[in-house]
């Protein structure tokens, strides 16, 4: 299938995940200031190389062998001939399920504050009808 590898990233889980990163960072900063100068690079920088490594890779790829499913401190790969379908958890926080032939089910990432729960639900919706669209026409070539 043409257009794959195709990333969903989590933009809004990835903000979220920035926002606490920052605030962490400046409140590790403050206090490692007791220590001087070196507890203030050391307690800001740790929280802010954490948001760098982990926070950007938050998402779902859909490549031509399967899902990479990434979590800020997880990653999952997933055959298509493993996936039966993907579906979507319809309450907050809008959780999309990738469910495997098995009848075992692999949710993917979640973190969804209150603020952005409304654009969450299409957005969810929009990336679990792709990924079946996806699946079905690998599965069928």
């Amino acid at each position: 299938m043409t257009g794959l590898p195709k990333r969903f990233p989590f933009w809004k889980t990835r903000v979220v995940l920035i926002f606490d990163g920052v605030v962490v960072a400046v409140v590790c900063a403050a206090l490692g200031g007791t220590f001087g100068l070196p507890g203030v690079v050391l307690g800001g920088l740790i929280p802010l190389a954490w948001v760098v490594l982990f926070a950007g890779r938050v998402g779902i790829d859909a490549t031509a062998d399967g899902l990479v499913v990434r979590g800020a401190l997880s990653l999952r790969r997933i055959r298509w001939s493993e996936v039966d379908h993907v579906e979507m958890e319809e309450s907050l926080p809008w959780s999309a399920w990738i469910v495997l032939v098995d009848g075992s089910r692999v949710r993917s990432p979640r973190y969804s504050p209150l603020v952005f729960q409304r654009t969450g639900k299409n957005e969810r919706r929009r990336m679990v009808r792709e990924l079946n669209e996806i699946r079905a026409a690998v599965v069928q070539a």
